[in-house]
């Protein structure tokens, strides 16, 4: 078989030095999430960003919209509905607390109305936008291919891009962190 990594290493899952568990959690609980309203249950209104997010790149109402729970995956929730028009990259983002050198999975839900192109990007940015790396200077990005994509909900192990649904913290966090989608 394949030799056993150090456990400092920073070829995870081989060893990345970090150590602890993985905690599976519903997107609309806050007790194990560090996400907040992950499932977009609550919103001001149709036109202002889901409460805990904000519209970083895009206009409300045209870029982003709150989708009818028709179209969410629960009855009870809404969507977040983005329409790109090809030039500009959106961006919807949420300050997020992290702890440094530990190991969290990303999970969504995505589907399309009409056929797609490109990608959707989920990462971890701090205050200027810039892309947080883990120790080992590999970009907290975990890209999804829009072109897989169908009209019923996948989850994002079907249409991810490249590399792993997990985000590795460095040892040294910037004071603001934010998850970007």
């Amino acid at each position: 078989g394949d030799p056993v990594v150090a456990p400092t290493q920073y070829n995870w899952p081989g060893g990345s030095g970090v150590q602890g568990q993985i905690s599976v959690t519903d997107a609309a609980t806050t007790t194990a999430n560090v996400i907040q309203n992950g499932a977009f249950t609550t919103w001001a209104s149709a036109l202002a960003p889901p409460e805990n997010w904000l519209y970083a790149v895009g206009t409300a109402g045209t870029a982003f919209v709150r989708a009818s729970s028709a179209n969410a995956m629960r009855s009870e929730d809404y969507a977040m509905q983005m329409t790109s028009d090809g030039a500009t990259v959106l961006k919807l983002r949420q300050v997020v607390t992290l702890t440094p050198d530990t190991v969290y999975a990303v999970n969504l839900w995505a589907k399309t109305d009409a056929a797609a192109a490109g990608q959707v990007a989920i990462r971890l940015v701090d205050a200027t936008g810039t892309v947080i790396a883990d120790n080992a200077g590999t970009n907290n990005t975990v890209p999804m291919n829009t072109n897989s994509l169908t009209t019923s909900y996948q989850p994002l192990e079907d249409v991810l891009a490249s590399g792993s649904p997990f985000f590795r913290t460095p040892r040294s966090l910037p004071s603001t962190v934010y998850l970007e989608i």
